[in-house]
């Protein structure tokens, strides 16, 4: 499936059932799958974005009786704790899901360790042409000249960023060419 000794990191919807399979939870997940194909790690998002992760006053809309007017039944739960990833032949890395990236008070560990990288996964297409990819882009770009760390969108902007070196900054368009380009030095 994968080169020896390599991992996938993707993004994923992780399902769990309570214990008496009473309920089922879903987690917008980060996942590593080695090069057997399977899941070695996983780590939940934290910072659930309200109505397009879930729907805030849940409760209520069920007291109401409004469940019938809501097209989306439920949505993400949120975990409980930051998980940090052990990735072979890098630095503690912590995952964050998209906008969980723009909040200092985000990066950071229960134990108190520093991350050497933060592995931010995140999709900006659903902007589209608009301010909102280059608004990501720079608040994570504080967050990664805080910490130092490299990040990368599955399309838009995406910037390797180190402490000390250089910003690489494109822009890819919808299909996939580079509108815009630069480096600059930090």
């Amino acid at each position: 499936m994968l080169p020896k000794n390599s991992v996938l990191l993707t993004g994923a919807v992780r399902a769990e059932d309570r214990p008496d399979h009473s309920e089922r939870f879903y987690f917008n997940s980060i996942q590593m799958v080695d090069d057997a194909g399977a899941i070695t790690a996983s780590a939940d998002k934290v910072h659930l974005v309200p109505f397009g992760e879930y729907l805030p006053f849940e409760n209520m809309i069920d007291f109401f009786g409004l469940r019938d007017f809501i097209v989306a039944p439920g949505g993400f739960t949120a975990a409980l704790e930051r998980r940090a990833l052990s990735i072979p032949s890098w630095p503690l890395t912590l995952p964050l899901i998209c906008y969980e990236v723009i909040f200092p008070e985000e990066i950071s560990l229960s134990d108190g360790q520093r991350p050497g990288v933060l592995l931010n996964v995140t999709n900006d297409a659903w902007f589209g042409m608009t301010p909102g990819p280059y608004q990501h882009f720079a608040q994570a770009r504080l967050r990664a000249i805080e910490q130092g760390a490299k990040r990368s969108t599955s399309n838009n902007l995406c910037n390797p960023i180190s402490r000390s070196d250089s910003i690489s900054v494109a822009f890819y368009g919808i299909d996939r060419h580079p509108i815009y380009a630069r480096s600059i030095n930090t």
